[in-house]
């Protein structure tokens, strides 16, 4: 796991800041296309926010004023890059459910989302890069987000993994195992399950096909706790439900969200859009916590997927940014090597990825800044945040107009405040 961590640090570290070209402006004017209102980085939180310290009802009060904004305009969509919550909590994404009881189908329908990384794997616990506490944390932020937002998905939402199909009809299928799931959890194992685990990864390295009772890790110093998986648990996984997760091999929910990326969440005969998990690589702090990778698999899924979607614009929906231009980056006066660390970390791969669509649209948000500007042939358009505002500009909630050639207009933008005197 340690080098699963390092990885895109050092690759950060050792890359440069990919420079996009701004965007000053955007044409106006009546809504001609798919219309989407795009929000980022809402960090809802139970008590205050891990960084600047915003009061939770403040947070959910801004929030709340920029869904019912977006709606107000009558958008097809509203797109939620990433940072719903603040840390992943349980508690965090019953905010979000408050938020959203009550809103009628239609309106629920348009609702797409994708997980930042304070949704997955950012971490404030001091476990080191072994700790099996450390997984079992992951874990539980995979879990919550796959009951508050992977379970309400719009209905003609596909995953394409190693399999493709509807995810809604997956999860349903699979309703049985989350209830045997939230009975039997996967935990800690105690001193002599380590030793045992240990002796049955090593049994299963010198003989393939040989099921080991424990999680097994991606290196042996994973036992150091190791993170036990229930006998009856691994059983329930095993069966048959005609769906590519669980299995015994892959019975976590962090199995699951590594499975069903990219996923389209939209589709319609000029448009495609699609979900990222720019999410991949767990956290042993909140630094290394804000680093982004989509993974090789992921990016070799979306090409096939671009490849089969050839004549439609594509637009992608991801949590970290691909780049920074020059301007906004002085505008901000913060360290290069800060932005291009915590920029996607295989950005250059997903550009080589993108290059041979004809019209690409990339939606995202992470660093709580707004600007509009082009990689290449890729339009790139960087939403601010709802609790923390705009650091570049003033508003942070906006509409855009997104035609078939990929051509984006400006529809609407206000400003939406955590203090209740202002925006």
């Amino acid at each position: 796991m340690i080098a699963l961590t390092l990885r895109p640090l050092l690759r950060g570290i050792a890359s440069s800041l990919i420079a996009l070209k701004l965007r000053q402006t955007l044409p106006g004017g009546p809504a001609a296309g798919l219309v989407v209102a795009h929000l980022s980085d809402l960090h809802l939180c139970a008590g205050t926010t891990m960084e600047g310290g915003l009061p939770a009802d403040e947070v959910v009060r801004a929030a709340r004023a920029a869904l019912d904004w977006c709606f107000e305009q009558r958008p097809d969509l509203v797109v939620l890059s990433g940072d719903i919550t603040d840390a992943g909590r349980e508690e965090e994404w019953q905010l979000l459910h408050g938020l959203l009881a009550g809103l009628p189908p239609a309106r629920a329908d348009r609702l797409l989302i994708v997980p930042g990384n304070h949704d997955l794997t950012i971490t404030l616990e001091a476990y080191s890069e072994t700790d099996g506490r450390l997984v079992l944390a992951h874990e539980a932020r995979c879990r919550s987000f796959t009951r508050h937002v992977l379970g309400r998905v719009p209905r003609d939402a596909a995953f394409h993994g190693e399999r493709s199909g509807s995810l809604r009809e997956m999860l349903e299928r699979c309703e049985d195992y989350a209830l045997a799931y939230d009975r039997l959890p996967p935990r800690l194992g105690t001193q002599r399950e380590q030793w045992r685990g240990l002796g049955a990864q090593l049994r299963q390295m010198m003989r393939r096909g040989d099921r080991a009772r424990s999680r097994r890790p991606r290196d042996l110093t994973e036992y150091v706790p190791p993170v036990m998986v229930p006998d009856a648990l691994t059983t329930e996984a095993a069966r048959d439900r005609g769906t590519p997760w669980p299995t015994a091999d892959r019975p976590l929910y962090l199995d699951l969200l590594a499975l069903i990326y990219p996923m389209t969440l939209y589709e319609s005969p000029s448009h495609v859009v699609i979900g990222l998990n720019s999410n991949t690589i767990p956290a042993v702090s909140i630094v290394d916590g804000a680093i982004g990778m989509l993974g090789r698999g992921q990016l070799d899924r979306l090409e096939a997927l671009l490849r089969s979607r050839s004549g439609k614009c594509a637009i992608l929906v991801v949590h970290h940014h691909l780049g920074c231009p020059p301007e906004i980056l002085a505008r901000l006066q913060v360290s290069p090597l800060e932005l291009k660390v915590l920029q996607l970390a295989d950005t250059a791969r997903l550009r080589r990825v993108l290059a041979g669509h004809a019209s690409v649209v990339v939606l995202h948000g992470h660093k709580h800044v707004g600007y509009w500007a082009d990689l290449d042939r890729i339009h790139v358009i960087s939403a601010p945040s709802v609790a923390y505002g705009n650091r570049a500009g003033t508003d942070n909630c906006h509409v855009y107009a997104i035609g078939a050639d990929g051509q984006v207009s400006l529809v609407a933008s206000t400003r939406v405040s955590t203090r209740p005197d202002t925006g």
